[in-house]
């Protein structure tokens, strides 16, 4: 009977390997990895897959990147151009960071992206809808709003239970298996759960703010303004795009400057779509 059991473990094992997700490998609070970004209209700064490569480019504000849970993987939405020069259509990638092979499309780019805690499922935001579809197929497995709001920015909270989006109201969150959805922060944006999973962060009013992510109380301004942000894997930092166009890291509780990047300003926004590897 043991042996019969150890069996079928190995077995289990082996086909989410197989599948490309396997349990979780991140732990809270993490280790913190490379950063990503992208930087004007056309580059995009990440693991194999910046504009050095010659891969993907970034075609304007196209939602946010995203990090598997392991670190492994990379969401982003970008383009690719033929050898005449045409642009294709800006489509959702999933990048392979660790072995750094050609990204490859799994369908209509998203306007807000992030995986769930096990790396099996992506949330998305489609046609202001937000959607969980799979990070291997782009096969849409369950869609949890009906699209009559203008949506996107989503995050899925680290227990798995529920996931966070922007709409014009403010921040929403929605069952993560299905049901009604509710307002939890009017006039937030760029939702986003710290590694611990006890706080929901977002921006408002040109700063980061947080909440409980329990009931939606408690809520703390920090001192950091910023366009768009998110926590580092350890918790200790924000990787923030800053209000005038740069991308900082910050010491979470001194709020000192540990690097910036020092873009060249630009028509464009010259640093967004922010998001931090963990390790």
């Amino acid at each position: 009977m043991k042996t019969r059991k150890l069996m079928a473990a190995a077995c289990a094992a082996a086909a989410m390997l197989v599948a490309g997700a396997g349990p979780a490998a991140a732990q809270h609070p993490g280790k913190n990895g490379a950063l990503a970004y992208t930087q004007g209209f056309w580059h995009i700064e990440a693991p194999c897959a910046s504009a050095d490569n010659h891969w993907l480019l970034n075609l304007g504000d196209w939602g946010n990147m995203a990090f598997s849970p392991s670190g492994r993987y990379l969401a982003l939405n970008a383009a690719t151009m033929e050898p005449n020069g045409a642009f294709n259509a800006v489509e959702l990638f999933v990048v392979d960071v660790d072995r750094c092979l050609t990204p490859r499309p799994i369908g209509q780019a998203s306007g807000g992206t992030s995986w769930s805690p096990d790396g099996r499922e992506l949330a998305v935001v489609r046609d202001d809808q937000v959607q969980v579809i799979s990070p291997q197929t782009g096969e849409v497995i369950r869609t949890l709003t009906p699209g009559d709001e203008q949506s996107w920015d989503a995050s899925w909270s680290r227990d798995g239970k529920t996931i966070a989006y922007a709409t014009i109201e403010g921040i929403r969150t929605v069952p993560a298996r299905g049901g009604e959805s509710k307002l939890v922060v009017p006039g937030g944006r760029a939702p986003d759960y710290s590694p611990d999973g006890k706080r929901l962060g977002y921006v408002k009013d040109g700063y980061v703010w947080s909440v409980d992510a329990r009931s939606g109380r408690d809520a703390r301004r920090t001192w950091f303004r910023a366009s768009d942000f998110t926590y580092s894997p350890d918790g200790k930092q924000y990787l923030l795009s800053g209000m005038t166009g740069d991308c900082v890291t910050a010491d979470a509780r001194t709020g000192r400057i540990l690097w910036r990047a020092n873009l060249p300003q630009t028509d464009y926004d010259p640093c967004s779509a922010v998001a931090w590897q963990p390790r």
